[in-house]
C-alpha cells in the first residue's frame, strides 16, 4: 500500500511510504488494547482506513489510493515547479536591477567623455603645480619642527637628569655627612685619636684626609629650586613645539589631500582628452547591458505545464473514482457496523448502542447515548472493538465471496483485559464458529486460563502445559 506522507522524502515536502507485510500483520495480530488505532498498529495517516478498504474489498479503493498518491505528487510537482519560477523571476530581476543600475552610470560617463574630449589642461596642471609646491613647503616646515621638537626633548631630559642627579647627591651628603666612621670601610683597621681631632679642628675627613664638603641646606635647597624652574620650562617649550608640530601635520595632510584631489582631477582630464578607445569599450558595454534589458523586459506568461494539466487530469479522476468508493461504502459499511455491534456486546462491551464505520478507519462508537471516540474507550473494550471489527469484515467479506485478508488471526491472552469468563467463553466460541465458517482461516490465542476453552476449542487443537511456561 502505498500512501502519501506530508512531510515525507528528502526535501520534507511529501514523499509516497509503501506499507508491506509489516503494517498488515496489525490486522493480523490483535494486541492487547493498548493501541489507540482500530485496525492495524502503524500510526500513519490514512492506514487505518485503507486497510479497512483492503480487507472488505471496497470497489476501486485501491485505485483511489493510487489516484491520491500520484495526484499529490503532481501536485507536489507543479509547486515546486511554480516555486522555482517564482526564484528565477526573482534573480532575473535582480539581475535587471543591476543591469539598469550599470548602464546608468556608464551613460553619465559616456556623457562626460563626450563633451570634455577637447577640454583645456592648462588650469588643472597650474592647480596640480601649486598644490605640489605648497605641499612640499608643508613638508618642510614639518621637517623643521620635528627636529625642533627632538632638540628641544632632549634639552627636557637633560633638565629632568640634572635635577634627579642633584637631588640624589644632596640626599646622599645628608645621610653620609652624619656618619661617624670608627675603622677604615676598606681594611677594618681602627681610626686613631688623632685624626678625629684633626677632622673636628680642621674639617678633614678621618677616613681619606679630605677636606670635608660644605653641606649648606639652603644652597642646596636653591640649586634644586633652580633646577626645578630649568625643568618646568623645558617641559612648557617642548610642549609648545609638539603642538606645533601637531598642527604642522594636519596641514601636511590637508595638503597632500589637496594634491591628490588636484592629480586625479587631471589625469580624468588627460584621461578624458586622448581616451577614444575607452569611450568606445564603454559604449559597447552599454549596448550590450541594453540588449540584455531589452531580452529579459518580457516577463513570460504563465502557460498551463504538462504537469500541471496532469494534475488537473488525476484530480477529476479522483473525484469520480471517490465518489463511487464512497457509495459502495455505504452499501458496506452498515452491514459491518450491526455485526460490530452484536459482536462487541456479547464480547462484554458494555452500554454499546451503535457504531459507525467510516473510511479513515474511525469507529465512531455511541455507549449510553454519549459519543465515544475509539481511543477514549477502556483497553479491554478497545481489544473487544478491535476483534468485533476483524470477525465483521471477515463476514462481509466471505458473504460477497472475497478473500483479501490474509486468513491469520493472532491472539495474546484473550482474557486479560478484564473479560470476565463469560463473556471470554463467547468470545472464544464466536472465534471457534468463525473459523468453521470460513474454512482458510486461522485463528491462535493464548490464555492462562484453560477453563475457558473446555469444551469449546477440540482437543486435537489445544497445546497445554502444567509448567508456569508453554516453552
Amino acid at each position: 500500500i502505498a500512501m502519501w506522507q506530508g512531510k515525507g522524502g528528502a526535501d520534507g515536502e511529501g514523499a509516497a511510504q509503501v506499507h508491506g507485510w509489516a503494517s498488515y500483520f496489525g490486522a493480523c495480530y490483535l494486541n492487547p488494547g493498548g493501541e489507540e488505532i482500530l485496525l492495524g498498529d502503524v500510526s500513519a495517516v490514512g492506514l487505518p482506513g485503507r486497510l479497512l478498504e483492503l480487507f472488505v474489498d471496497v470497489p476501486y479503493s485501491t485505485a483511489l489510493t493510487q489516484l491520491a498518491v500520484a495526484g499529490k505528487r503532481e501536485t507536489k510537482l507543479v509547486r515546486q515547479r511554480e516555486r522555482r519560477a517564482e526564484d528565477d523571476a526573482a534573480a532575473r530581476k535582480s539581475d535587471r536591477d543591476s543591469w539598469q543600475r550599470e548602464l546608468t552610470t556608464l551613460q553619465s560617463t559616456i556623457a562626460v567623455l563626450r563633451t570634455e574630449q577637447d577640454r583645456d589642461v592648462t588650469p588643472l596642471l597650474a592647480a596640480a603645480d601649486r598644490a605640489g609646491e605648497r605641499l612640499r613647503g608643508r613638508v618642510e616646515q614639518l621637517d623643521g619642527l620635528e627636529q625642533a621638537l627632538a632638540e628641544l626633548t632632549a634639552g627636557r631630559i637633560r633638565a629632568q637628569q640634572a635635577l634627579m642627579d642633584t637631588q640624589e647627591t644632596w640626599q646622599a651628603r645628608r645621610v653620609l655627612g652624619r656618619l661617624d666612621p670608627v675603622c677604615c670601610p676598606r681594611c677594618e683597621e681602627p681610626l686613631e685619636a688623632e685624626r678625629r681631632v684633626q677632622e673636628r679642628q680642621s674639617a678633614s675627613c678621618a677616613v681619606c684626609t679630605r677636606t670635608l664638603p660644605e653641606v649648606d641646606a639652603q644652597t642646596a635647597e636653591a640649586a634644586l629650586e633652580q633646577l626645578r624652574t630649568q625643568l618646568s620650562a623645558a617641559e612648557t617649550a617642548e610642549g609648545k613645539a609638539r603642538d606645533l608640530r601637531d598642527a604642522a601635520k594636519a596641514e601636511v595632510e590637508q595638503a597632500k589631500a589637496a594634491q591628490r584631489s588636484a592629480h586625479a582631477a587631471l589625469q580624468d582630464v588627460l584621461a578624458v582628452s586622448g581616451a577614444h578607445r575607452k569611450l568606445r569599450e564603454l559604449e559597447l558595454r552599454a549596448a550590450v547591458l541594453q540588449g540584455q534589458l531589452a531580452a529579459t523586459g518580457l516577463r513570460p506568461e504563465t502557460v498551463l505545464t504538462d504537469g500541471a494539466g496532469a494534475s488537473s487530469a488525476l484530480g477529476t479522476a479522483h473525484e469520480v473514482v471517490r465518489q463511487h468508493v464512497e457509495a459502495a461504502a455505504r452499501r458496506l459499511f452498515p452491514a459491518m457496523d450491526a455485526q460490530i455491534v452484536e459482536l462487541a456486546a456479547r464480547f462484554g462491551v458494555q452500554h454499546l448502542d451503535s457504531v459507525r464505520l467510516n473510511r479513515a478507519g474511525h469507529v465512531n462508537a455511541v455507549k449510553a447515548g454519549v459519543a465515544t471516540a475509539f481511543k477514549r474507550l477502556s483497553r479491554g473494550d478497545r481489544l473487544r472493538m478491535r476483534i468485533a471489527t476483524v470477525i465483521a469484515l471477515l463476514r462481509v467479506g466471505a458473504a460477497r465471496g472475497v478473500a483479501t485478508h490474509p486468513g491469520l488471526l493472532l491472539i495474546d491472552s484473550v482474557a486479560a483485559e478484564e473479560v470476565t469468563e463469560v463473556p471470554a467463553r463467547t468470545l472464544i466460541a464466536e472465534l471457534q464458529a468463525l473459523s468453521e465458517e470460513l474454512p482458510g482461516l486461522q485463528v491462535v490465542l493464548t490464555t492462562a486460563q484453560p477453563e475457558l476453552v473446555e469444551g469449546l476449542v477440540p482437543y486435537e487443537r489445544l497445546i497445554t502445559s502444567s509448567g508456569e511456561h508453554l516453552f
